[in-house]
């Protein structure tokens, strides 16, 4: 007869570090999940973690997705809340405004030059050339910049207090926001129109084809108008005294929006601006989002210091960041990608600004 044989039991010890590496892909802090990079700066904090969640199997069809890493840097900018980041185009240099403009060469993290105009806003042209921000704190006129060398170009006189700048795709017109209106003008300082606004719009972000411009007003509705006749085509409303944020793709056939508060960030087609599927947040309410130059990849700045990236196609999560900015009330309150996508920016308010790279660019 023959001997039963009982199967082999896994230690215990085993089954807690799968529990704990299951948990940490859930997007639970774990030191299994915690990554500590090699490389970091003097200065960089190791409170900066990164924690990877694959929750697909590998496409063969797609390109590898290559995860964002601390490059080691820790930007120090001055307080307010942070509003704008900006890559040039060759991603060399990287624009940040709160207080200040500040320019940023992103290899050795050095700051190259600071604009004195006490304003929270700011556009940096299609090129990379030009900088517009209002021409200082409570200005009815716009200061344009080179960006080489900080000198003015022009200044442009508009009518109200300037709270928004936004350039438009072909970098030789822009549009502001004030309390009146949404006003269009060429570099060259003529008004090229305006549209009506029911609220007093503070951010502006205008479509790849130019067609539309969406603005979040003071009382965080999101209004999308179609620039030709000033028409309304989507009213978002958001939440008194939150932030309201939004994103074209590339090929402008649909935007991103974040809501604060909500825990996730919504699509609409803009052929006929209807709903499509969200990108789901990891654990926290959403605050900003930006989607990368070919379109592939969105960026969800979340409440709770974390950074969502997933594939703008059909909304996969690929990698959840951690900043470690954990003091800051508001979270991370900006993003932004490089053109060629191998780098990633992170702000919050009064908090350092962070750069994250692929391993091409480590």
């Amino acid at each position: 007869m023959n001997a039963l044989v009982m199967p082999r039991q896994r230690p215990r010890r085993f089954i807690a570090l799968t529990l704990a590496m299951a948990i940490a892909g859930c997007g639970a802090r774990s030191e299994f999940g915690a990554y500590d990079p090699p490389d970091l700066d003097e200065g960089a904090s190791r409170d900066a973690v990164v924690i990877d969640r694959p929750l697909v199997l590998p496409d063969t069809a797609r390109p590898q997705y290559r995860p964002y890493r601390s490059c080691g840097a820790l930007l120090a900018v001055g307080g307010g809340i942070r509003r704008t980041l900006a890559f040039t185009p060759d991603g060399r240099t990287l624009m940040t405004a709160d207080d200040r403009v500040r320019l940023w060469n992103t290899r050795d993290r050095t700051l190259v030059r600071m604009l004195d105009t006490g304003s929270g806003t700011a556009a940096l042209s299609p090129d990379g050339d030009v900088i517009a921000t209002p021409a200082s704190v409570g200005s009815n006129a716009v200061q344009l910049w080179r960006r080489d060398g900080g000198t003015p170009i022009r200044r442009i006189e508009t009518i109200g207090v300037v709270r928004a700048i936004a350039f438009a795709p072909d970098g030789r017109s822009f549009f502001t926001a004030t309390l009146d209106a949404i006003a269009r003008w060429s570099v060259d300082g003529t008004s090229m129109g305006s549209l009506a606004t029911e609220t007093y719009a503070d951010a502006l972000v205008v479509s790849p084809d130019a067609a539309f411009v969406a603005s979040s007003a003071f009382d965080r509705t999101l209004y999308v108008r179609r620039i030709a006749d000033g028409a309304t085509m989507l009213t978002i409303e958001g939440n008194a005294r939150s932030m309201t944020t939004a994103a074209f793709v590339p090929d402008g056939s649909s935007m991103a929006v974040a809501i604060a508060f909500q825990l996730r960030a919504n699509f609409y087609r803009t052929s006929d601006w209807t709903s499509e599927r969200p990108m789901p947040a990891s654990i926290g309410s959403v605050r900003s989002v930006a989607i990368s130059r070919d379109g592939s990849m969105i960026a969800i700045g979340e409440l709770l210091d974390r950074v969502t990236i997933g594939r703008s196609d059909d909304r996969t999560t690929l990698q959840v960041i951690v900043t470690g900015d954990r003091s800051d009330a508001l979270g991370v309150n900006a993003v932004a990608f490089s053109d060629d996508g191998t780098m990633l920016a992170t702000g919050s308010s009064g908090g350092p600004v962070r750069l994250w790279c692929t391993d091409v660019m480590r």
